[in-house]
């Protein structure tokens, strides 16, 4: 006789909760920094998210829609299936998402 084992296998991802007030200089500026100004500085990328420019460009770009956060730009082209995804975590999302279900405010 011949047992089989197996186990469960979920592939889901739980989501990443992110607690507290997101500021945009301490949270969001360090993920383009870190992931995105490599490519996105303004030289040639469209959406220059270096420091001191990025804040302007992302609301005179119409990236962030802060009635229907899910749904701003910058946030579906890092989820999945967005073109940036491959550069952003989990949390990177989360955070973007929340900062902008915040307000979006240039904190």
């Amino acid at each position: 006789m011949i047992f089989f084992m197996s186990s469960c296998y979920y592939d889901q991802v739980l989501p990443v909760e992110i607690e507290g007030d997101i500021s945009y200089s301490i949270d969001i500026q360090p993920i383009f920094d870190a992931k995105c100004v490599s490519c996105h500085n303004g030289g040639g990328i469209p959406l220059d998210l270096s420091s001191g420019t990025s804040y302007d460009k992302l609301f005179s770009g119409n990236y962030i829609n802060a009635a229907d956060p899910s749904n701003s730009s910058l946030y579906t082209k890092i989820n999945t299936g967005g073109s940036m995804e491959p550069y952003a975590s989990d949390t990177d999302r989360a955070t973007i998402l929340k900062w902008i279900e915040q307000g979006a405010n240039n904190n």
